[in-house]
């Protein structure tokens, strides 16, 4: 059954004649990707259905989905997600504008002085700033914060104001988010299922 809040979402539940469930299957796809779990049982009768109708490669157990490494802990009742490889990647991609020693250190992704600074820019900044690749760097650090950085959403929203029009002290508070990003590239989110069932 594709899912009604996310449609690359799909899952099917067996239930018994008492209508306790027995198994279940969630699948997520992403381009041509099929990422799944369930049950043991549910598992093995999806991956033989799906060798027998679709040309397909099985790979196995993976931990990594679209730059997004899971940890699942069955046993505990979690799963932790980090992007550590895309945030390492993310800096080689940006390397020539940070300092040649690497990227500093950042506790916060925005100080609260950088946000006072974020003001509009001017038709000077523009031009200043305008060889800068701005548009690409605000990309890279907006895409784990919809998944693991949760924490960076306020300073995404900031730095988005200025998506069309950036001067150098915008696209320097964004290098600065994406250092925060990788000083912190091990951590990311963990759920964990309900305590009370």
């Amino acid at each position: 059954v594709q899912c009604e809040v996310d449609p690359s979402i799909y899952f099917k539940i067996d239930f018994d004649n008492e209508g306790a469930v027995r198994g279940y299957l969630v699948a997520i796809t992403w381009v041509d990707d099929v990422r799944y779990i369930g049950t043991p049982s549910m598992v093995e009768a999806y991956e033989a259905t799906v060798q027998q109708h679709v040309k397909c490669t099985m790979e196995g157990v993976c931990d990594e989905f679209v730059s997004i490494n899971m940890k699942h802990d069955l046993k505990a009742g979690t799963v932790e997600l980090t992007q550590a490889e895309y945030w390492e990647k993310a800096v080689a991609k940006f390397s020539e504008f940070l300092a040649p020693s690497g990227p500093k250190e950042r506790t916060v992704p925005l100080s609260i002085a950088d946000a006072a600074l974020l003001t509009e820019a001017t038709e000077e900044d523009v031009k200043k700033g305008m060889h800068l690749p701005y548009p690409q760097l605000l990309g890279t650090i907006q895409y784990p914060s919809a998944y693991t950085k949760l924490e960076m959403r306020f300073t995404i929203s900031i730095l988005s104001r200025h998506r069309g029009k950036w001067g150098e002290r915008h696209f320097a508070a964004a290098l600065k988010a994406l250092e925060y990003g990788y000083t912190t590239r091990a951590r990311g989110i963990k759920y964990t299922r309900p305590r009370d069932g």
